[in-house]
């Protein structure tokens, strides 16, 4: 993770070189997911915040 965030560092050339493209393979569907959960949660908020307004 932090080799990821510091790849100016030369202290570690394998990781960096091996590492980052599976990294970025597995986080970008991950944070997908992530965006999808939350505008469903959001709609949802929505959805019963206006049920509510419409029953008073």
């Amino acid at each position: 993770m932090l080799m990821m965030t510091r790849p100016d560092r030369p202290e570690t050339p394998v990781r960096v070189s091996s590492r980052p493209v599976s990294l970025e393979r597995d986080h970008r569907p991950f944070i997908g997911l992530v965006f999808v959960v939350l505008v469903s949660l959001v709609i949802d908020i929505m959805a019963r915040v206006r049920a509510s307004e419409k029953s008073d």
